[in-house]
């Protein structure tokens, strides 16, 4: 069976990845590439060995903290280009959390839009390589438009003048996770040594709302739309019957 799919997951809080990521994507166990990007001063030995014992086909990379989960995305992205490796979609995944139960809200609802079930990831599979309309695909609820900040507003626009991209469509999936054609990202990132150039520029640590990564966030739907294409905000009530 030909592999057309990438899951990477960005581990920080040992928890997040046992409670709630692990059991939705070990069913996805030998139907998808896995690789697994732990931070190297917080690498969790149980989620290790839960990788280890549970999944066949995967790659464990490590990273520096600074960037956060864009850090661990472009660090396996690294990776997979240097393995040669191809694939038609990526699931982009993380340890998403927060003090309170909206954080844990976000965390499911982006979990259910894209490896909530078998069922779920085979169909966004097939929007994502049948549609000349949509590029990317997450949770309805998540979809969000524009800058919250003067700091996200500039970091965004930077990156995008960067990388040559249009700046008008700044729609996106907020928190970071989603199912994306691996041709719109590999189109930007797989070029020799892109992905170093960015890395440096995470300098900045800790929770903040002006951070490269939260412009990332952003940069990462305004790809899609600068490849003449869209985002799905993915509904499983709608798009499973």
């Amino acid at each position: 069976m030909e592999i057309t799919t990438a899951i990477l997951v960005h581990v920080w809080y040992e928890d997040v990845f046992l409670d709630k990521i692990y059991p939705r994507i070990v069913q996805h166990n030998g139907s998808v590439d896995f690789y697994f990007n732990f931070v190297k001063t917080n690498a969790s030995d149980r989620c290790i060995e839960t990788i280890r014992s549970n999944f066949s086909n995967y790659k464990i990379t490590y990273s520096e903290n600074p960037g956060r989960d864009i850090r661990g995305y472009m660090n396996m992205l690294s990776e997979i280009y240097k393995e040669e490796k191809s694939y038609k979609n990526y699931v982009f995944l993380h340890t998403k959390t927060n003090i309170d139960n909206f954080g844990v809200a976000c965390l499911e609802t982006l979990l259910l839009s894209t490896v909530g079930t078998f069922k779920t990831l085979q169909t966004v599979q097939n929007i994502l390589e049948e549609s000349q309309e949509y590029g990317m695909v997450g949770s309805a609820t998540m979809f969000a438009s524009g800058f919250y900040t003067e700091g996200e507003r500039s970091k965004s626009l930077n990156i995008a003048d960067r990388l040559g991209i249009q700046k008008d469509k700044v729609n996106f999936i907020a928190g970071t996770m989603f199912a994306v054609k691996a041709e719109i990202i590999d189109r930007f990132l797989r070029k020799p040594g892109v992905i170093e150039r960015f890395c440096k520029d995470f300098v900045e640590d800790g929770i903040k709302h002006s951070g490269w990564h939260h412009a990332w966030e952003r940069v990462f739907g305004m790809l899609v739309y600068d490849c003449g294409q869209k985002i799905l905000p993915y509904d499983r009530s709608t798009h499973e019957r």
